[in-house]
């Protein structure tokens, strides 16, 4: 029906192409390189029918004229498709990405990526319900700084900041069951963990620190455990027989559970608690010849601000 047809694309994309050469120019200089005259070289758009149609109308083109303009022209002689130019079902354009210079754009032509790889602007990714996964196959890192890249060890995902943030790393849960942190061994068993109200999990706490006195050398010192959340205070006594205990305990512990410890020092007394009245322990010496009171204490208590400790419990609970 017809010879040919010139398609909306295909018309911007020959203009487009053809103001890669918008700006020729033709110079002509003297002896002295110094340029006296500049001439623009104009671009003629059209296919090669149209010219040969031209010239069997007018044969004639090249009779005298004032001034005759240097001219160029193009002809597409065909358009490839390019699949790595396909949009994906997320509308992005993968064309370049597998150089340095290549950038992502969304359908909308907006520039996700500027070409140096920084992001064009603010971007929030929708899953919707789909896994968002990075596969490394070697040492490859995950890393968001601010001003060091330089990690200490090998790590997988590192974060630095300084004091633009108020801190390198933020958990929240919504729910008390949703656990903050999971740590799992190879073999898949729990190492520690993390839940909802804060509450640390593991198979051992301790504290490891550059040894003080031996150079070369570390310190590990292990937590001291039990069935309960306990608080203790110890000072000594000498010359006085009240054990004056800190005034948030009043708010903190359970009177009910607080016990005393009570060591000589110098000489054997006969040490024992009178009572436990008004945030006090008062201590006395049973002794026929002296009341004299001079010892170490040790007292200690559970805390009352939170639940009491659920010592054994079916591993299927996810919290307590």
């Amino acid at each position: 029906m017809f010879d040919y047809f010139y398609h909306q694309i295909l018309r911007k994309t020959i203009i487009s192409f053809g103001t890669l050469f918008n700006n020729i120019t033709i110079q002509k200089k003297d002896d002295s390189d110094n340029t006296f005259s500049v001439m623009k070289v104009p671009i003629a758009y059209g296919p090669t029918q149209k010219f040969l149609a031209r010239l069997e109308q007018q044969s004639n083109l090249n009779r005298p004229i004032e001034i005759q303009l240097p001219r160029m022209s193009f002809e597409f002689n065909g358009i490839n498709y390019d699949a790595q130019r396909k949009l994906t079902k997320g509308n992005i354009n993968i064309s370049g990405f597998n150089n340095d210079a290549g950038y992502i754009t969304s359908a909308g032509n907006t520039n996700i990526y500027n070409i140096n790889g920084t992001l064009s602007g603010a971007r929030e990714l929708n899953q919707n319900g789909n896994n968002l996964r990075f596969r490394g196959t070697s040492n490859e890192e995950f890393q968001v700084y601010k001003s060091n890249a330089t990690a200490v060890q090998v790590p997988r995902v590192r974060f630095e900041t300084d004091d633009t943030h108020t801190s390198v790393l933020e958990l929240q849960s919504s729910a008390p069951t949703t656990f903050l942190i999971d740590a799992y061994d190879a073999g898949n068993a729990p190492i520690f963990n993390v839940d909802g109200n804060g509450n640390l999990f593991a198979v051992s706490k301790s504290f490891l620190i550059e040894h003080p006195s031996k150079e070369g050398f570390n310190l590990r010192h292990g937590s001291l455990e039990g069935p309960e959340h306990g608080v203790y205070v110890r000072v000594k006594l000498d010359g006085n027989n009240t054990i004056e205990l800190p005034d948030y305990w009043l708010d903190l512990v359970d009177e009910d559970t607080i016990t005393v410890q009570l060591t000589p020092i110098g000489s054997h007394q006969n040490l024992y608690v009178k009572d436990i009245i008004d945030n006090t322990v008062i201590v006395a010496n049973s002794a026929l010849l002296s009341s004299k009171i001079k010892c170490f204490y040790f007292v200690q208590a559970e805390r009352k601000d939170i639940d009491k400790m659920v010592v054994e419990y079916p591993r299927e609970t996810p919290t307590i």
